[in-house]
């Protein structure tokens, strides 16, 4: 990593090198190899939804990138709860009408599983309390375990509320340790059975607040 490395909001220039280092970091991801069973067309089409899923968010600030070099190699997003999420329009005229004519709409199907299922994981993670939530995190592949997603997570995270608690799910065991180095804990880990696909691991993890730490003895 070099000194140019620079944390910042994405901005609408920065979207597609963005949703190009998600669908890197993505393929071996099983929550996406669900999504897109192909083995050969899964990264192209997860950069395709990315790119979708980030036009949605460009107008609320929720994502963040890592550049160095004036590329961006590293993202990630911070959904505080309680903040307004992008219409449902903007969603689907962005977001699902594109993805579904390009990839179809059983594509969507096994999407609309993956949005509940982790929607009931984020809602128990959270336990009824304002809440900041680690949605989507990734670095280019070529640069992992160089520090890069260490010092963006940390320097974004300053940035957040301390009193709210932060919570995240991973389906990568090198993932919990990398998150336990910035103070989360495994609060659960269970298998999701998708219909029609691969049964796999998920680990659910919460950071307390800040405050609350502080005033630990």
């Amino acid at each position: 990593m070099h000194q140019s490395f620079e944390a910042r909001t994405m901005t609408e220039r920065d979207r597609v090198a963005t949703a190009e280092v998600l669908a890197k970091a993505m393929v071996i991801d099983a929550a996406y190899g669900y999504l897109i069973p192909d083995p050969e067309k899964r990264e192209g089409a997860l950069r395709d939804f990315f790119a979708g899923h980030l036009r949605t968010q460009l107008a609320h600030h929720f994502t963040f990138v890592g550049v160095d070099d004036g590329g961006v190699v590293a993202t990630v997003t911070l959904r505080r709860s309680g903040l307004v999420d992008p219409s449902l329009w903007t969603t689907i005229r962005h977001g699902l009408i594109p993805f579904a004519s390009a990839h179809g709409w059983a594509t969507v199907r096994r999407l609309f599983w993956l949005k509940g299922a982790y929607d009931e994981l984020e809602a128990r993670l959270a336990g009824g309390e304002p809440y900041t939530h680690v949605h989507m995190m990734a670095v280019a592949p070529e640069l992992q375990g160089r520090g890069v997603g260490s010092r963006l997570l940390a320097e974004r995270m300053s940035w957040m509320d301390g009193r709210r608690p932060a919570i995240l799910t991973t389906h990568l065991e090198q993932n919990v340790v990398f998150y336990e180095r910035h103070g989360f804990e495994v609060l659960s880990e269970e298998t999701l059975r998708p219909p029609g696909g691969a049964a796999y691991r998920v680990w659910s993890m919460r950071r307390p607040a800040q405050e609350r730490l502080r005033r630990s003895p």
